[in-house]
């Protein structure tokens, strides 16, 4: 038994059948996604084509918008 509490995203229950799940009292609204990379790797080719292959997934997730 524990107390801690998590507020997920739904399609992450479906792993975790023995968890007691119950909505939220309240109102929550969407949340923000962002990529973070430290500057040293900012040019180095493999972080770079990662950040793209996100971007491109991202972009075809409806409601999507890229800063």
């Amino acid at each position: 038994m524990s107390d801690l509490v998590t507020v997920v995203p739904a399609h992450f229950l479906g792993q975790c059948p023995d968890l007691t799940v119950l909505e939220p009292p309240f109102a929550i609204d969407g949340h923000q996604k962002v990529m973070a990379w430290h500057a040293k790797s900012h040019y180095d080719p493999v972080q770079m084509w990662f950040r793209q292959v996100m971007k491109d997934v991202a972009g075809k997730i409806r409601g999507f918008q890229a800063a």
